[in-house]
């Protein structure tokens, strides 16, 4: 994405991490942008519509769906559990070391990874007001049934397109 002088977002951090390949942009930034915030309406209506019901007794729905994983800890946790999705890692995390197990991991488990812009732009995208290393989207296919179900197949298939694209952009898939 290039600005009026040339500049691509990527020029314009502070810091890049020299482990950040592949660094999406362009088109693949913004849809995987957009799947973050789908993720994030979907989790959020479902956990609404859980509340409301009192009728939900099954563990899982007193637990509530997951489909945004935030933070190392968590992303690292469902990855040795051998949970499947896309894992997101913000492309200025300092020091590298923090994730610099991930990338590995998620070669081991065969789980797509890309690195996004910033920790404060992938925190905002998912509607936090605190920044996020890593973040990790499952498919969602035991989520709950919601009442937007055009938001539900929107979900899959930008879910789709963006694992598609992340697959493409990876050398290790």
């Amino acid at each position: 994405m290039a600005n009026e002088d040339g500049e691509t977002a990527a020029s314009k951090m502070t810091y890049l991490s020299p482990i950040a390949s592949p660094l999406l942009d362009g088109k693949s930034l913004r849809r995987s942008l957009k799947l973050i915030q789908l993720a994030a309406d979907r989790e959020r209506a479902a956990r609404g519509k859980q509340g409301k019901d009192e009728k939900a007794k099954s563990p899982q729905a007193k637990k509530g769906a997951k489909l945004l994983r935030r933070g190392v800890h968590e992303v690292t946790k469902c990855l040795r559990k051998g949970v499947k999705g896309i894992v997101f890692f913000a492309s200025d995390v300092f020091p590298i070391e923090i994730i610099a197990h991930l990338p590995i991991l998620c070669e081991e488990k065969d789980v797509v990874y890309a690195y996004l812009c910033s920790k404060k732009t992938l925190g905002h995208a998912f509607r936090s007001k605190r920044p996020a290393s890593v973040i990790m989207i499952t498919p969602g296919e035991d989520m709950p049934e919601v009442d937007g179900e055009d938001n539900e197949e929107k979900f899959e298939e930008v879910y789709k397109k963006v694992a598609k694209l992340v697959r493409k952009s990876n050398p290790y898939f």
